[in-house]
């Protein structure tokens, strides 16, 4: 338990203010303490700090005795008191710094914590401003930054919507969920019947949306927006709907902020449409998890390790497409994405092949990562799609009946197959995927899954506190060389081969068409060759191809006839001078039957 107050009691002279008040609180729970002004909550609140001497009772703070010398307890946590507390003579940017410095002697360190806080309040454009110049909605923001800047676990919030038009406190709200989203335990006290309600609608420009819970298979929910009308909420409330619409939150539009570190529901006015992690991450053992990823990225296992790190702190962060391949059953593919499923929730996708290649594309092309099981994207479309798709920083929404919108992209695939070697096409000179084969686990454990996922919110901890090992060093971050295994030289040199029988078939083609012995032709002639039939190729794979034939060329500079292929697609005889290859009818027959 976080708090455990037991049969607490406080008085001031005649009066009982707290008479026998037990309370628990346990890790990432909000709990609300509602009542009118002068019944009590502020006095809780400074008799579990030991603030205040209280008459009998029990109070523990993370399972110890809370007692006014207990410093390490207390630099655990944060107080937004009602009162906005801040020192006028000094900026926001001060003040926040003076009470995160506080708890935090690290200068490095306190910088960086309180330009996460200014970021998080949404301050920036304030941080020269003296409190005096400050609306009462922005001195409520001072009063966050100030009391959770230095990263506490446990956060008391007292009144904190007090004093504020019923907009801002809603926004208010909005923070404060943003606030538990980091993780942080929050003891909210309110005399706002109001502030203890669940808002069920809302509205994006004029459009209204219900927050709906959809059940799923496994029994848990996913929250989701469904189109609404005002004139059904009327219908449904009655006389009451005034006081619903009052309550509304209202947004300037819908946008896709990831974050799951300082997420913010609300961003700038906009919806948030990125979902907030369901897990908070907890410090504990991941022995289970482990193991299985070392099964996973074996020798890699510490690019792995990155990888998931950088999905987790930097979801903005380009990747390579992760393959997972085996011809073998049983190894651990599929548990890998539920694995990943269970962590990051309804912002992962499970896509089948149709699914991808659909021109629909608005079920996941908001989402992180986009899972593609048992995948077979052999088409030259696919493969370019993929590719493009992961460098890409932004792509158009499309649904059925909806006109297309440009969105920002910064999805991650992650393919599996159990096809090895032609599930996609890769170029040989690619370097935006990495594929490992897997091997088939040591031993067959049913229960493997549900081991993992009670070990998850201590392995979103690790991931949330462990450093980068690897420094980035390309746009995929990780290099070619990192990402080298036999598993993607081998799909290189199956696409090598199609590229190889393509251009012998071409050749062939002309000869037949112009009953040529001999084809006569450059390197870059090749490339063009290939190039007219969507096939692109570097010049330094096309020379590795030609030399492996062990045709004749030109000892020198000579002129030479060729074919090409006009803007129409029409073969045509060109003239050129260079040094040529030559080719005949029986050398590309062997080369063929090699």
């Amino acid at each position: 338990m976080v708090i455990e107050v037991k049969n607490l009691v406080k008085r001031y002279k005649e009066l009982i203010a707290l008479d026998h008040f037990n309370m628990q609180v346990k890790e990432g729970e909000i709990l609300g303490l509602l009542g009118p002004n002068g019944c009590g909550k502020t006095t809780a609140i400074n008799c579990i700090l030991s603030l205040l001497n209280f008459d009998k009772g029990e109070i523990k703070v993370f399972e110890e005795k809370m007692t006014p010398n207990s410093y390490n307890l207390k630099r655990q946590i944060g107080l937004v008191p009602q009162e906005v507390s801040a020192f006028e003579n000094l900026t926001v940017y001060e003040n926040i710094d003076y009470f995160c410095g506080l708890y935090i002697d690290d200068k490095n360190q306190r910088k960086q914590y309180v330009n996460e806080a200014i970021e998080f309040v949404d301050l920036k454009d304030y941080i020269k401003f003296y409190p005096k110049k400050l609306s009462g909605g922005l001195k409520r923001r001072l009063n966050i930054a100030c009391g959770i800047a230095h990263k506490p676990k446990l956060i008391f919030l007292d009144e904190p919507t007090g004093g504020v038009d019923p907009v801002t406190r809603r926004q208010f709200w909005d923070l404060i969920y943003d606030v538990a989203n980091r993780g942080m335990t929050i003891f909210v006290t309110t005399h706002y019947m109001d502030d203890n309600k669940t808002y069920t609608y809302l509205r994006v420009r004029t459009a209204y949306y219900k927050k709906i819970k959809k059940p799923l298979l496994s029994g848990d929910f996913v929250e989701t927006l469904t189109p609404w009308s005002l004139d059904v909420i009327k219908q449904d409330y009655g006389r009451k709907w005034t006081e619903i619409f009052d309550q509304i939150p209202k947004y300037d539009g819908f946008t896709n902020i990831p974050s799951h570190i300082n997420y913010k529901r609300s961003y700038k006015g906009f919806y948030n449409q990125y979902e907030p992690l369901t897990i908070k991450p907890s410090e504990g053992d991941f022995n289970a998890i482990q193991a299985f990823l070392k099964h996973i990225f074996g020798e890699q296992l510490h690019l792995g390790l990155d990888y998931l790190t950088i999905l987790y702190q930097k979801p903005t962060e380009l990747l390579p497409v992760l393959c997972l391949v085996s011809l073998q059953r049983g190894t651990g593919k599929s548990t890998f994405l539920s694995l990943l499923k269970s962590i990051f929730g309804a912002n992962m996708t499970f896509n089948s092949n149709e699914d991808f290649r659909s021109n629909f594309n608005d079920s996941w092309v908001n989402k992180l990562v986009i899972a593609v099981d048992e995948v077979l994207l052999d088409r030259k479309e696919d493969s370019e799609k993929i590719k493009n798709l992961s460098t890409a920083r932004s792509y158009k929404i499309e649904a059925k009946g909806v006109d297309r919108s440009e969105t920002e992209f910064f999805g991650k695939f992650i393919l599996c197959s159990n096809n090895e070697d032609d599930f996609i096409s890769i170029d040989p000179l690619e370097t935006r995927y990495w594929i490992r084969k897997i091997q088939p686990l040591e031993s067959t454990d049913p229960f493997l899954f549900d081991k993992m996922k009670v070990e998850v919110p201590a392995f979103m901890h690790f991931l949330e506190t462990r450093e980068i090992t690897t420094e980035k060093k390309s746009r995929m971050w990780f290099t070619p060389e990192q990402l080298l295994t036999d598993s993607l030289l081998r799909i290189k040199k199956r696409f090598r081969n199609k590229v190889e029988t393509e251009l012998l078939s071409i050749i062939s083609e002309i000869m037949d068409n112009f009953e040529l012995e001999t084809f006569q032709f450059t390197n870059k002639d090749a490339i063009e060759l290939l190039k007219s039939n969507n096939i692109r190729v570097t010049r330094m794979e096309t020379k590795r191809i030609i030399d492996n034939w062990n045709i004749s060329v030109s000892s020198n500079t000579f002129n030479y006839t060729t074919y090409k292929y006009d803007m129409n697609g029409i073969m045509y005889e060109s003239h050129l001078k260079g040094r040529f290859y030559s080719i005949s009818r029986s050398e590309i027959d062997q080369i063929l039957m090699i």
